[in-house]
Parts: C-alpha cells; structure tokens; sequence
C-alpha cells in the first residue's frame, strides 16, 4: 500500500475540522465513542498521530456501515465500489453518505 503524503498537515487539520463544524451533528456517533480522535486532529501537532487518527476515524464509519446504521440509526447499505471521481470522493473518515465506496 502507497502511504499519501501529508505536506502541510494544518491545511489539513484546518480543512477537516471545516467539513466537521458543517455537519456536526453527523459526526455525533463518532464524538461520543471516540472524541480523542477528534481532538488529535484539531491539535494538528504530530503527524503520526493525525494519521493514526484519520485512519482510526475512517474505520469507525465503515464499521458503522457494515453494521447499516447511519447516524440516524435508520438501516443503511454499503454501496458498490464507486470510481473516486465518480463518487465525489469525500477523502478518510467521511461520515456515512458522504462517501461511496
């Protein structure tokens, strides 16, 4: 697996943490389980642990879809693999139905 290349983690940061105050309650599932993860990211001191996070983030919500709860815990569906342009690609740790994979 290629690792992407984070070259300026506080866009980054910054960009994330806008598309998390859009919709925040969205990411209420995630605050209430895990909101160190949260956290690392709006830190935006060490790269690893942006990482760890992103990626700790982005399990969570596959996992929720693979149980078919949205953040409504109305039933939900993986959809079928979905080019990335096609998609809308929403990048690492979309909340469910904002990103199809």
């Amino acid at each position: 697996m290629i690792e992407p290349v984070l070259t300026d983690p506080q866009a980054w940061c910054r960009g994330y943490v806008a598309g998390f105050t859009s919709d925040m309650t969205a990411w209420a599932p995630l605050t209430a389980a895990q909101p160190g993860l949260l956290k690392v990211i709006m830190s935006c001191d060490n790269k690893a642990a942006l990482r760890g996070a992103a990626r700790a983030i982005h399990m969570f919500w596959v996992e929720r879809r693979r149980q078919g709860t949205d953040v409504d815990r109305l039933e939900g569906q993986l959809v079928p693999d979905t080019p990335a342009s096609a998609a809308g690609d929403l990048g690492i740790g979309a909340p469910p139905g904002r990103l199809l994979h």
